[in-house]
């Protein structure tokens, strides 16, 4: 796919969104990669800094007009993106990317030129992981932090916002608050957001060439977080789940994971191999469900 964008594809209305909470040298790093090219298209960049602190503000002083700051002192990963779409009414598009990436080239220009083409009201595009030196060799091996690619065009059922941009015409056909801050401890605002946006008849297609790169954190190299999150994903699962179907169907549904998730892990056992991603990660999404079914979720980014 071209970089180039089709005519009549939006310049000046695009808004690239950026929820940050202390971490000014991967903010920095990541408005390095997207400044250019928000320049070369007349895109905008908001910046919305959850910190209280105010720590990202002296990042965004030093950059040029297109970046813009606003603080949003309420904790919370959903507040600070309902934040910044109370700023979007003069788009006709927001990208949403995390804190801790990189985007690569031409990849705002492939997301738009990828909006037009499939006439869609998402487009999501892949995360790529970045390590540091000395990372365990079963971290990589194992692919415990690598998604799932697909070819362009393709359907997303929950994409994710650390790589999306979206249609603001089809966000206002949801209600405010956008993102439900009950997911903000949690984890999976996002997921719950698109959730409500296919349940309102979005489209959402996948663009594999508009690629942003995310640096892995060391302190999350370890089993005992793969775990968590693992879970984690299955409490989201399950909590939207519950919206259509009772907590007995869902305790059910998380069983069944775990069974198959087990029985996968063991024949990789049994072969003389060490399990990967693929197989652990649907026996912890089975123990995340069953957890929310029975009334618990992790609160991993409980302040």
């Amino acid at each position: 796919m071209s970089s180039e964008l089709p005519d009549g594809c939006g310049h000046g209305h695009v808004l690239i969104a950026i929820a940050t909470y202390k971490r000014p040298d991967l903010l920095e790093s990541l408005l390095d990669s997207v400044e250019a090219q928000a320049v070369a298209l007349g895109a905008h960049i908001l910046v919305v800094d959850n910190d209280i602190d105010r720590s990202a503000q002296a990042v965004c002083g030093s950059r040029s007009g297109v970046v813009q700051y606003v603080p949003e002192p309420k904790p919370g990963i959903a507040a600070a993106r309902n934040r910044a779409l109370r700023e979007c009414d003069r788009y006709e598009y927001v990208c949403f990317v995390d804190d801790d990436e990189r985007a690569a080239s031409g990849w705002l220009a492939r997301l738009l030129t990828c909006v037009i083409d499939y006439d869609a009201d998402v487009v999501s595009g892949p995360v790529l992981a970045r390590f540091p030196e000395g990372v365990p060799g079963w971290i990589v091996d194992g692919g415990f932090f690598e998604r799932p690619r697909r070819p362009t065009g393709a359907e997303v059922l929950l994409p994710a916002t650390n790589n999306a941009l979206v249609r603001v015409s089809a966000i206002k056909r949801l209600d405010s608050p956008w993102f439900d801050e009950r997911f903000s401890m949690t984890g999976g605002s996002d997921n719950e957001f698109f959730w409500r946006m296919r349940s309102s008849g979005c489209t959402s297609v996948w663009c594999d060439e508009a690629e942003v790169s995310e640096l892995v954190d060391r302190r999350r190299m370890n089993v005992r977080w793969i775990c968590r999150r693992g879970m984690r994903h299955g409490n989201v699962l399950a909590r939207l789940r519950l919206r259509e179907v009772s907590r007995l169907r869902v305790a059910a549904e998380g069983i069944a994971r775990m069974g198959y998730g087990f029985v996968r892990a063991l024949v990789v056992w049994m072969q003389a191999r060490r399990p990967t991603a693929r197989e652990i990660s649907t026996l912890l999404r089975g123990i995340g469900m069953v957890q929310t079914a029975f009334g618990f979720t992790i609160k991993e980014y409980r302040r």
